[in-house]
């Protein structure tokens, strides 16, 4: 997560990609080679994921391809929870690592106080669904928030 928060916030590549995921036609036009960028980030993306496979047979000593399928659900409310944009461009690591920690606990709270697993799966559901609406309507305020400021700065 170190590594992350460094190599996202500190580094010139990093900067890139949040400018790719905010609006990749102003990259463009600001200079970065968003296709290049974006091949090189997938390529990234598929080796930490590849690691992160040998890690588990290393712990686990076995690998199927319906290995961990129920964890997509989980990650994806991590990640929203924590205030990265679906849409891309917005979020930080610290933030994904406190929306994993959240939903972390959420997932043994559940079942300690004997909740079913249809009803736990339904609340992560309801978790990912509030956290996107909160998030469309934080990025629309904003965006309203700028188009005042734009038009005062026009008329002023």
């Amino acid at each position: 997560a170190i590594f992350g928060i460094i190599f996202m916030g500190h580094t010139r590549f990093g900067r890139q990609l949040y400018a790719i995921g905010s609006n990749a036609e102003s990259a463009r036009i600001s200079g970065i080679k968003v296709e290049k960028d974006k091949w090189i980030a997938y390529v990234i993306s598929g080796m930490i994921a590849g690691f992160a496979g040998v890690l588990w047979v290393c712990k686990y000593a076995c690998a199927q391809g319906t290995t961990a399928t129920s964890f997509e659900l989980n990650v994806i409310a991590s990640v929203v929870l924590g205030g990265v944009s679906i849409t891309g461009g917005a979020g930080s690591i610290c933030g994904v690592l406190l929306g994993s920690l959240l939903f972390g606990i959420l997932n043994n709270i559940l079942p300690l106080i004997q909740v079913s697993s249809f009803w736990q799966r339904a609340i992560r559901g309801a978790i990912i669904l509030v956290s996107v609406v909160i998030n469309s309507l934080v990025l629309r305020r904003a965006s309203k928030k700028a188009l005042i400021r734009r038009e005062a700065h026009e008329k002023a």
